[in-house]
């Protein structure tokens, strides 16, 4: 029955590992998990609204948070010095993501963006990722907006992806690129800067930008 999570509630925490929070909670206060130092796993249910500030903010051990489609806003800090995050997914609902969201998130290899129309970032949102090494993945026919997006843009390798598709971008199967063209059309056999198209082995294409 516990609807809310109230500020600083577990700040500092060290020795916890893992939280599941309920469908039942809407609200989640700031600083509310901040210095959980060695929380690997969280589910956020797809009730709560915003991602307040400070919220994960130094949760090292993190590896991947989803954020799910209720959420409208992620607030300036919310995953501040999560050095351990390789993958996070952005509800479809994200409009806002506030000034250093993800500051210092340098282990972040995969990042997925839901929305058909590219959040708003408020100053260095994605400030210390590394945008060579990092992936962003957007639904396919908003590709073009992310590239002229402030931010987003930055990323040097973004790929579009089928947002119908039961599985998510970027995930470890069977599927293989058989054929890479360039935007002329042309087959290439190595990534080629700009608009690189791909023929996958499951007979479906995608298109990624390369710089």
């Amino acid at each position: 029955s516990v609807t809310s999570i109230g500020d600083y509630a577990f700040e500092y925490c060290t020795n916890l590992t893992s939280i599941t929070i309920p469908n039942s909670v809407t609200s989640i206060g700031m600083y509310a998990f901040n210095g959980c130092s060695r929380l690997t796993s969280v589910t956020i249910p797809n009730s709560v609204t915003s991602i307040d500030e400070y919220v994960f903010s130094n949760c090292s051990s993190l590896t991947s948070v989803t954020i799910p489609n209720s959420v409208t806003s992620i607030d300036e800090y919310a995953f501040r010095g999560c050095t351990g995050l390789t993958s996070v997914t952005i509800g479809n609902s994200v409009t806002n993501i506030g000034g250093y969201a993800f500051y210092d998130c340098s282990a972040l290899v995969k990042l997925t963006s839901l929305s058909t129309a590219p959040p708003m970032c408020y100053e260095k949102a994605f400030y210390g990722i590394d945008k060579q090494k990092c992936t962003l993945y957007v639904p396919q026919n908003s590709l073009a907006d992310y590239q002229k997006a402030d931010q987003w843009k930055d990323f040097n390798n973004m790929e579009g992806f089928d947002p119908t598709d039961i599985s998510l971008p970027g995930s470890n199967g069977s599927n293989k690129v058989v054929k890479r063209y360039d935007a002329n059309g042309r087959m290439t056999d190595k990534p080629t800067k700009g608009l690189n198209i791909l023929k996958m082995s499951d007979g479906t294409t995608k298109k990624v930008m390369v710089k």
